[in-house]
């Protein structure tokens, strides 16, 4: 009884000690306003326009405006973001509702390289079949450290 009340000890000392000022701090930063880079991508990617471009810390988020070309048929979207090198950095589910507006979509702190990145927007439908490429959207990131 004596050993379980010690280790008992030891996890409540670990936790006040180690874990809950962590978890303090990272709330607060949360919290804490910040300004950050955005890339309008409305209007989508015409020709002959100079693609959008943000610089970008390498630990930081960014945000991303876009309007998804909505149609009945699908019941929801996903945005897929490739990186230059054509890998998959990061994905998010859109639901119909949301995509009647133009989103701004908080990108997180992603490893970022500089490049031309692409956004591909998915159509989803209830069915089990693939989705349907929507439209792609072109940008470029400039890191700064």
């Amino acid at each position: 009884m004596l050993t379980a009340l010690a280790a008992s000890l030891l996890v409540i000392e670990y936790q006040n000690v180690t874990v809950y000022p962590h978890l303090k701090s990272e709330i607060a930063r949360l919290n804490a306003l910040e300004i950050l880079p955005s890339v309008s991508l409305v209007g989508g990617n015409s020709r002959g326009r100079q693609i959008p471009s943000a610089v970008v810390h390498a630990a930081q988020p960014f945000l991303l405006s876009v309007d998804i070309p909505t149609q009945d048929r699908f019941s929801s979207y996903t945005c897929l973001l490739y990186s230059p090198f054509g890998a998959l950095a990061w994905r998010v589910e859109v639901s119909a509702q949301q995509a009647k507006d133009t989103l701004s979509i908080r990108v997180p702190a992603i490893d970022k390289i500089a490049g031309n990145y692409t956004l591909l927007v998915r159509g989803n439908t209830d069915h089990a079949e693939a989705g349907v490429d929507l439209v792609r959207y072109h940008f470029a990131l400039t890191r700064q450290d």
